[in-house]
């Protein structure tokens, strides 16, 4: 799993699944009911990056734990909902470590994609991405702009957040209306490059300026 991202999503009856969509490795069991999300044995040397580790039943949980001289690496990995996320034989040590609210989509329903506001988007790191993966398990581009900063970095878990297209020309923040709200996005990333079609970009040439202006003032006052 060195490199993979793989969201992991921690039920009593369920373990993870891998970034390619086969089943993956089951929770392992940690005692007294508890469950640990990924643990290396004896002298294995595991690596693991741009992920998300989950679970949904806190009690007695372990996010990642390493026995017997094995070797647990984490970088660029979310945790979220363990009781201990660092277990035995592994601590916080590695680069862009995050522990908080991975912000999915529903994770209750099964829905892993990332939220708008997801604190994975962009977080993770391009370097550490494995040879010949370009694509998510959607099959979009791996790395996307999500953050309009206009670097272009590797969102954590398996699925790479994509802005939608706006229902209707100039509506900026998505909310059905072309309007106030709308133009402020604009103004505020005006004169920006941003990656196509992100942000403010309607028209989609990769740069904020006077030509999305014109289309979101031709749609003002729209509802979509």
């Amino acid at each position: 799993i060195s490199g993979v991202p793989i969201p992991v999503p921690i039920f009593p009856t369920a373990g993870f699944d891998g970034d390619d969509g086969a089943s993956g490795l089951p929770g392992v069991p940690g005692g007294a009911g508890g469950l640990i999300a990924v643990r290396a044995e004896n002298q294995a040397i595991v690596t693991l990056a741009n992920s998300v580790l989950a679970s949904a039943s806190p009690a007695s949980s372990t996010g990642v734990t390493a026995t017997g001289g094995a070797s647990l690496t984490l970088n660029f990995t979310l945790l979220d909902g363990f009781q201990t996320p660092f277990g035995p034989g592994t601590s916080n040590q590695g680069l862009g470590i995050q522990l908080t609210d991975p912000g999915f989509v529903d994770a209750d329903a099964g829905d892993f994609h990332l939220s708008q506001n997801s604190p994975a988007i962009d977080t993770g790191s391009n370097s550490l991405i494995p040879f010949g993966l370009s694509l998510d398990l959607d099959g979009v581009s791996r790395i996307f702009d999500g953050d309009a900063d206009t670097i272009d970095e590797v969102d954590l878990g398996v699925y790479e957040w994509q802005a939608a297209p706006p229902p209707c020309p100039g509506d900026t923040n998505a909310d059905g209306m072309v309007n106030g709200a709308d133009l402020s996005v604009l103004l505020g990333q005006f004169g920006q490059t941003v990656s196509p079609g992100s942000g403010a970009d309607i028209n989609g040439d990769g740069q904020v300026n006077g030509a999305d202006l014109s289309v979101l003032l031709a749609n003002f006052g729209d509802a979509c």
